[in-house]
């Protein structure tokens, strides 16, 4: 048996699921926020929550169907923010970290006491080691600090030089190593011998991924980055590698021919046909050219080619008038066909509806805007008319019935378990998953390619 911990709309669910089956046998809702995870006790499950001034322990049966059982609850202390949600929970040792007005504590909750109370300006990543003999947390512009456990409390034991803030920071088993990230760049520090600490930046990834219509190719770029891999989807082999000379915005594969653009212009190539010639090598002079102009003080944010090859979308901001464009361009030509304002913010994805007859643009807060693609009256006039209708398929929801569960698993189009997914592509963040048909391609900044899954029942 294990649990997983299911949070929606302000209630906890634990859920308990068989480990051979991989079935979930049954559901024990939770009062308050549960903090510090769930860990085993014999043949029971035990969490603490956070609720009405106090800390309580609970234990719940693998077997049972019987509601949670109250261990112990223990009073929190007045200083704490109960509408916080920057704090730690050290679920053995039973210590509370947490930050207010400007300061960092540490809390015994078994003996009420304060093991640190210390001044922090806008404190963040609070974590314990998994013993608890270390506690960290970062500063801002001031680093990250490493408090040592004492017999009067934590005292301070390290400040390391990380000017440039971390999403996250994890520390080796052993407590000799920290690693610190953020985007693009990761730190190592010794805790007790600063001399070896180093410090390694990675290139700061983000992928686009296109499935031709047929399911048969996908074109694989990062994004402004200068080389396009077409890989073969039944055998899984790169059927043409193509040294775009440019920074690559977008790009599709269709057919026999693979468009990719800047926010300058549109190329496109036609590599040999497959199974002719194995990675064949493509180049700039290879291709035929359309230029795309830019406006001045407007940055690209996303793009995307139409089904039919003959549109590109554009999504840019102009600085200059605090606000955001949607153009639609002729890939023959290059030539603008509309342009309609969206809202200020930050679009960094977008994409055409199959049968190509609208546009969507995905804000990174999750806010989508579409747009209908009607011909005007007059020959060659084209408009772009809000529409408010979602589409029936798009780049991040199977067409054919596949899901994901908030735990990572894919479910089949029956119901059935296929895969967990790993750690990285468990997020809600949707937009680092693209589908087409029975494939699954898998996104991460981090990692250095993409994963492409071919589902099967």
């Amino acid at each position: 048996m294990f649990g997983v911990l299911i949070y929606r709309h302000c209630t906890f669910i634990i859920r308990i699921y068989d480990v051979h089956s991989g079935t979930h046998t049954r559901s024990h809702p939770v009062e308050g926020e549960v903090i510090g995870g769930i860990r085993t006790h014999g043949g029971c499950l035990r969490f603490a929550t956070i609720k009405s001034g106090s800390i309580t322990t609970w234990e719940v049966g693998f077997a049972s169907r019987n509601p949670s059982t109250e261990i112990e609850s223990l009073p929190l202390p007045k200083e704490f923010p109960h509408d916080s949600n920057v704090h730690a929970f050290h679920p053995t040792l039973l210590q509370l970290a947490f930050s207010h007005l400007e300061r960092i504590f540490v809390w015994d909750v078994r003996r009420s006491k304060f093991l640190l109370d210390e001044r922090a300006k806008d404190p963040y990543g609070i974590s314990f080691s998994s013993d608890g003999h270390f506690f960290m947390h970062g500063t801002d512009g001031s680093g990250i600090y490493l408090w040592k456990e004492s017999p009067t409390g934590y005292i301070l034991h390290r400040n390391l030089n990380h000017e440039t803030g971390m999403d996250h920071q994890l520390m080796s088993p052993n407590e000799e190593s920290i690693f610190l990230f953020d985007l693009g760049v990761i730190q190592l520090s010794r805790t007790m011998d600063p001399s070896t600490s180093f410090s390694r930046r990675q290139p700061y990834q983000r992928f686009k991924v296109e499935f031709s219509p047929d399911e048969t190719l996908a074109a694989v770029a990062r994004f402004k980055g200068e080389t396009i891999t077409v890989l073969d989807l039944k055998s899984g082999d790169p059927l043409s590698t193509i040294d775009a000379g440019m920074w690559v915005c977008g790009q599709r594969a269709a057919g026999n021919t693979v468009v990719a653009f800047d926010s300058e212009k549109a190329v496109t190539w036609n590599p040999p046909a497959r199974g002719r010639v194995l990675n064949p090598k493509a180049n700039v002079k290879d291709s035929r050219t359309a230029t795309i102009r830019c406006p001045r003080m407007r940055v690209l944010q996303s793009a995307s080619i139409s089904p039919d090859l003959h549109s590109i979308a554009m999504v840019e901001r102009n600085y200059s008038s605090a606000s955001c464009f949607l153009h639609l361009h002729d890939v023959p030509t290059g030539r603008c066909l509309v342009s309609v304002p969206i809202r200020w913010k930050t679009y960094s994805n977008s994409w055409f509806t199959p049968d190509g007859c609208q546009v969507w643009c995905i804000a990174d807060d999750g806010e989508a805007r579409g747009f209908t693609i009607v011909e005007g009256s007059k020959s060659g006039v084209i408009k772009l008319e809000p529409t408010n209708q979602p589409p029936n398929t798009s780049p991040w929801l199977s067409s054919r019935g596949y899901q994901i569960t908030d735990d990572g698993w894919i479910l089949g189009i029956s119901g059935k378990r296929l895969f967990r997914l790993p750690l990285h592509w468990r997020s809600s963040d949707t937009t680092r998953r693209t589908w087409s048909g029975r494939f699954l391609a898998l996104l991460d900044r981090q990692l250095p390619e993409v994963v492409i899954l071919e589902l099967e029942e």
